[in-house]
């Protein structure tokens, strides 16, 4: 017994060790590209410029409009946050493009980190080891994104979502205590953020609430819901009050959630385009190439296996009723079955929505990434 604990312990530290060094890796990759790879990673329209515009002018000491201004899309509010995060790194590095690269660095780093405590926690060691190898050691193009420092600023969602994830999950667990208030309005302040942040954000919170409501009902009371209530209406207030001078975002807002319709041929379409391109690395290009097609069936397959995986843990369930063994789930189950249901929830939204991917000019509208020319 001693023995098997002391391997454990041994194989633990291993995991850990190479981690570490997944992470020096991952440094020295994207940091590589900033020095001497900066035309792969330039962005040649105006997102980048114009989200140091506004830390520029913090630096100068004088704003030369309204703060809310300098947020110039009206429906999400990436730009103004990455301009006062980056204050920082301008006031060390100066005002310049390398301080933006910098920013989205650590911005991915961030992103790397949070998901290896979500995955240590709910999924184990070996398998934050296996997300940090294949992070630090992509596919060029992801690589180049994760530095693309904005495509208008979307890249400040990516460690959002982890850290959602962790808050979330610690209210699913059902060997843990009710959950503490903190948690729930820390749940609900990210929720809100992450929709401020970028609007298509609010397809995770539905799909979260929804997650929660099936597998863990008991959890959302009267009391917890008010304080989610709270925290997402602080997290969401940057948005509100931006609407309240400029129907931009409410505009786009109702546009986005009104007029979907349902055609069976035309979602079939849809969702054979969004799928592949979606998942597929062929970015920017409209074409996939043989990667995007593997990559997609490695998607699927892994989606098949946390399903064949959450109806096997079902069956074991002694409950009668479906709904009392979906709440018997145990929680160790839980993140794999939420993996593979959101990646179909989040493409069967993309393909009923009427912001639709066009196969022509291959401008992703709903999200995804804005398009530009392949860079040499």
């Amino acid at each position: 017994m001693n023995e098997n604990h002391l391997s454990v312990s041994r194989n633990n530290r291993l995991a850990v060790i190479l981690i570490a060094v997944f992470i020096i890796i991952f440094l020295l990759q994207r940091g590589g590209l900033i020095f001497f790879g900066y035309s792969h990673i330039s962005h040649p329209y105006f997102d980048e410029p114009v989200s140091g515009t506004l830390t520029h002018d913090l630096l100068e000491g004088q704003l030369r409009a309204p703060l809310f201004v300098y947020q110039y899309e009206n429906r999400s509010g990436d730009s103004l946050m990455e301009g006062l995060l980056m204050y920082p790194l301008y006031r060390i590095f100066g005002p310049s493009m390398f301080s933006m690269k910098l920013f989205a660095m650590l911005s991915s780093l961030m992103c790397l980190i949070l998901w290896i405590l979500f995955l240590r926690r709910y999924c184990g060691i070996w398998a934050a080891l296996v997300f940090t190898a294949l992070f630090a050691l992509p596919p060029p193009m992801f690589a180049r994104l994760n530095l693309v420092g904005t495509l208008s600023s979307h890249h400040m969602l990516n460690p959002v979502v982890p850290l959602q994830l962790l808050l979330f999950f610690r209210i699913m667990a059902k060997d843990r205590p009710v959950p503490s208030s903190l948690a729930w309005v820390g749940f609900g302040f990210i929720c809100g953020l992450g929709s401020y942040t970028f609007y298509s954000y609010i397809i995770f919170n539905v799909f979260c609430l929804f997650f929660l409501l099936v597998f863990r009902p008991a959890r959302f009371t009267l009391r917890a819901g008010s304080v989610f209530f709270l925290g997402l209406v602080t997290g969401f207030a940057p948005w509100i009050y931006r609407s309240l001078y400029s129907s931009g975002g409410s505009s786009y807002m109702r546009e986005l959630l009104g007029g979907t319709a349902f055609s069976p041929w035309t979602f079939i379409q849809s969702f054979g385009f969004n799928v592949p391109h979606s998942l597929g690395y062929g970015y920017p290009g409209r074409e996939i190439g043989m990667a995007g097609v593997f990559f997609t069936f490695f998607m699927l397959i892994c989606f098949s296996v946390s399903l064949a995986v959450f109806l096997a843990v079902l069956r074991l369930q002694p409950a009668a009723s479906l709904r009392n063994r979906l709440v018997a789930t145990p929680t160790s189950q839980l993140p794999g079955i939420f993996m593979g249901l959101f990646l179909i929830f989040f493409l069967l939204c993309l393909s009923l929505s009427s912001k639709q991917i066009d196969p022509v000019e291959y401008w992703p509208y709903f999200g995804l990434y804005a398009t530009f020319a392949p860079l040499i």
